[in-house]
């Protein structure tokens, strides 16, 4: 099946993007196309963040108050200092540093997972095999008990697990125990001594250390630190964008990119194979702009919106088939489009619903527990890609 993601803003090549792209391409395999009941045809990802915003003084002028950590790209050497920000945030009393994957888990255990998984990835330099072995398990195991956590995982008096160590303990026995025996080839697996694991303990052993840096910190101070440099790019790529779309006679760097891959993506679409178009942030924009306007020729399957901007865009009337007459009443949806999925988070304020605005759109709310990634968060998580199978499977069933 073709997927044609299309990137949001604050994606810049640099160290750790390929290892990004990849980790999602196999997400994007290994955990919703299985969910959406699909077979996999591969993943086309046009990049167009360097025809985006250029900043003259890289960004001197915004104060951050730690300025080491002004890494705008979703990976990097400070991808820790972000983990451990927003999972010490995200608990509703500070953490003990050595105990922060446990507290969220009581509190949220997908979102412990998701985190879990995240820790582990940025210290796997690349390596996919690892990254597949672990995702696909998580993502099962919160799926597992989303009615309810494990009954060892509750407090006790006395108690019976006190940190990560102990908490890592417990979920590993119960993901070893669950997994089937290999057939065929042999294949990473999730064992007690394997390598995955070995990356699991080095993560969230990295993650404490980072962590210690936040607990007792106020809420925002950090969300000062971490929020207020995407702020420009996010605003910067969105106006560059606006201003150099072009038209269909002559369209911009950026929409003639993105043409290229759903074009690419719709001669491998079959009756069999679907093409699925997935638009993150302004990606969404982008991708609604050019199946409306300028590719009409390319019939999407389904279109996936995530933490976009399509709505408010819409209301602001500054699409590329946004039309004043419409104001007030709900704007078709592109005839070229069989079903469209809308994903937004609460915590994400870069996100917006477009069941008000557009016909024949269904929105899904995603709740990350990630108030300071929120809007990058979604394709990191295990759980989330999880989810959006679900529900592509449920509206093609329709």
């Amino acid at each position: 099946m073709p997927i044609v993601f299309i990137h949001g803003v604050n994606n810049r090549k640099g160290p750790g993007y390929d290892q990004v792209v990849g980790t999602r391409d196999a997400l994007f395999r290994d955990v919703f196309l299985a969910a959406a009941g699909l077979p996999d045809t591969g993943v086309i990802n046009p990049y167009w963040g360097d025809a985006g915003v250029r900043f003259a003084f890289n960004l001197d002028s915004v104060p951050t108050g730690r300025e080491h950590a002004v890494t705008l790209g979703s990976a990097g050497q400070d991808s820790f200092f972000l983990l451990a920000a927003a999972a010490s945030a995200a608990a509703p009393d500070a953490p003990l540093p050595d105990a922060v994957l446990l507290t969220l888990a009581r509190l949220d255990l997908d979102a412990a997972l998701d985190l879990l998984y995240l820790a582990a990835v940025h210290v796997a330099e690349g390596d996919e095999a690892q990254s597949v072995a672990l995702a696909a398990p998580l993502a099962q195991y919160a799926l597992a008990h989303r009615a309810a956590p494990p009954p060892w995982l509750a407090p006790t008096e006395p108690p019976t697990l006190v940190d990560d160590e102990q908490f890592i303990r417990r979920l590993q026995e119960d993901l070893q125990a669950a997994e089937p025996e290999p057939v065929g080839p042999p294949v990473v697996r999730l064992g007690f001594i394997g390598e995955v694991w070995e990356r699991v303990r080095e993560g969230v052993d990295r993650l404490h250390h980072e962590a210690a840096d936040f607990v007792g910190k106020s809420a925002w101070n950090a969300v000062r630190e971490l929020l207020v440099p995407t702020v420009p790019r996010f605003l910067g790529d969105v106006f560059v964008y606006l201003e150099g779309r072009g038209s269909t006679s002559d369209p911009g760097p950026i929409p003639d990119r993105v043409m290229a891959a759903l074009q690419e993506g719709m001669r491998g679409r079959t009756a069999d194979d679907p093409l699925i178009v997935v638009g993150h942030s302004l990606g969404g924009a982008i991708a609604y702009d050019m199946l409306s306007r300028f590719c009409t020729d390319t019939t999407a399957d389904v279109l996936c919106t995530v933490g976009s901007q399509v709505g408010l865009l819409e209301e602001m009337k500054v699409l590329a088939v946004s039309d004043d007459d419409t104001a007030g009443r709900k704007v078709a949806k592109p005839p070229n489009v069989e079903h469209w999925i809308n994903v937004f988070d609460y915590n994400d304020v870069l996100s917006y619903k477009l069941e008000p605005i557009f016909a024949d759109v269904i929105d899904y709310s995603y709740p990350s527990h990630d108030l300071l990634r929120a809007h990058g968060a979604y394709f990191g998580q295990p759980s989330f890609f999880q989810r959006l199978g679900v529900r592509v499977q449920e509206v093609r069933g329709r």
